[in-house]
């Protein structure tokens, strides 16, 4: 489908949208969905598009998706905070961290940036992060967690554990709280192990875990680790990894980080 075919498409009633979503998703060039996702109109129509960029991992519709943060209408901009969450480029961190600090939002805006802030790994966020693991709201509260875990940001691990023991809300926040003790007690366990053979076995069995946030988590440290042995565990794991983009992502980044630290290809 070309730019035009979609916009058509999105603008006629429909009685199946998801079945609307796969046929762009699987017919669709790069260049023709970015052309219709920056001319689109309407919250259906973006909303279909931005599932659509996610299920494909399109990090090159971020700056579109930046640009409607400032919209008028607040479902939309809530909208474009969840995509930019779930695909997790790296680039968009600090833009996310300003959103944020910005007065006014709503709470699903919040919770949006704060687990963008996890799954961009944009780490200068770790302390408000942390301190929002006290915040009124059980929703801010869980996000915060969430997106601590993603980072493999160990360093909160104490206070998450403190936080978790006077929690009242046994829903979300509860459970954010206690998949990320899960998760950073595994990288700080593989962090301070004190030999690179337990490190590394740590980290190859957290990237197969089916917890996305394990799996990021992992690859970020084995990415700091800087050890080329686990660039064939990071290829595998990247070739596996089909439905969360941010994981992808700390996935390349890792990469990335060990070839350049050792020299390797």
């Amino acid at each position: 489908m070309n730019a035009e075919q979609i916009l058509t498409a999105l603008n006629t009633p429909h009685h199946n949208y998801d079945s609307l979503r796969k046929r762009i998703t699987i017919s669709t060039s790069r260049a023709e969905l970015l052309d219709a996702l920056t001319r689109s109109q309407g919250l259906i129509a973006r909303n279909i598009l931005i599932y659509v960029v996610v299920d494909r991992c399109e990090t090159a519709a971020v700056p579109v998706l930046v640009t409607w943060l400032d919209s008028e209408d607040t479902k939309i901009k809530q909208s474009a905070a969840e995509g930019l969450e779930k695909l997790g480029e790296a680039g968009t961190g600090a833009i996310l961290f300003a959103y944020l600090m910005d007065t006014g939002k709503s709470l699903g805006i919040r919770g949006a940036l704060i687990g963008g802030l996890g799954t961009t790994g944009y780490r200068p966020a770790i302390p408000l992060l942390t301190a929002l693991l006290g915040d009124p709201e059980p929703a801010i509260r869980g996000a915060a967690a969430w997106s601590l875990s993603i980072m493999g940001a160990s360093e909160s691990l104490a206070e998450i554990r403190r936080t978790l023991a006077k929690e009242l809300d046994f829903g979300y926040p509860t459970w954010a709280m206690e998949h990320a003790i899960t998760t950073l007690t595994i990288i700080d366990q593989a962090q301070k192990a004190g030999n690179r053979d337990t490190t590394l076995s740590l980290l190859r069995l957290a990237l197969k875990s089916e917890a996305s946030a394990q799996r990021g988590a992992a690859a970020w440290a084995l990415g700091q680790l800087g050890d080329k042995e686990a660039i064939a565990s990071l290829k595998q794991a990247l070739r596996r990894e089909k439905y969360a983009c941010f994981v992808a992502q700390r996935m390349k980044e890792a990469l990335t980080a060990i070839k350049q630290a050792t020299g390797s290809n």
